[in-house]
């Protein structure tokens, strides 16, 4: 007799309704962007000097984004890449009275935490660093300006409590610009910036 082909029968699979807790881990994490756009004046004297920090609570950059939401919403906090473009406020003016009497400004970009930032008194504190330029304020008409940025690596930075009042080295939101410049006109806006900042937070509160 000739052989015939058994059929199994098919087995029907239900599908699990609801959510896959196993999908679901305690360390998953966001990336956000903060922004702010500022402007720079020189004081009586003719200098513009400062720190701008890449830390956003409310003791530093004062991001409302992250005092508002963020740290309400998140627990731990770390940077992964900043970046700032500098616009020049002062060739214009220039044009307009034929003089040039500035000098350059230096800028510098610092890993440090934020607690080891303090605004520069003189050219040589900026300059005592790998990562200064020199910015020809004073006849800068480009629409671009200056623009400096910063990636951290992978993994070397730890993470920081979102409420912190400050980043260290080497955890959270550390880093930031320092600038110095002198021979300004007394009392002007010198120059105007747009910072951006990339931070990953984790741990819902």
């Amino acid at each position: 007799m000739p052989k015939t082909k058994r059929h199994r029968p098919r087995t029907r699979t239900r599908r699990r309704s609801g959510f896959n807790i196993s999908r679901f881990s305690a360390n998953q994490s966001t990336i956000v962007r903060l922004s702010q756009f500022v402007t720079i004046g020189s004081s009586a004297g003719g200098v513009a000097s400062g720190v701008i920090f890449n830390d956003p609570t409310s003791s530093f950059s004062n991001f409302a984004e992250h005092v508002s939401d963020y740290a309400n919403i998140y627990t731990e906090m770390r940077l992964v890449a900043c970046r700032y473009r500098f616009v020049s406020s002062l060739p214009f003016s220039n044009q307009e009275t034929k003089t040039v009497g500035v000098e350059p400004m230096l800028i510098a970009f610092q890993q440090r935490g934020t607690a080891s930032l303090s605004t520069p008194t003189s050219y040589d504190q900026v300059a005592d660093n790998a990562r200064s330029k020199i910015w020809n304020i004073a006849c800068d008409t480009s629409r671009n300006g200056l623009m400096i940025s910063y990636t951290a690596k992978r993994n070397v930075l730890g993470y920081n409590t979102t409420n912190s009042t400050s980043s260290p080295d080497y955890a959270g939101v550390p880093g930031g610009i320092q600038f110095f410049c002198n021979g300004l006109p007394a009392s002007v806006q010198v120059c105007s910036y747009h910072q951006e900042v990339f931070i990953q937070y984790r741990g819902r509160s």
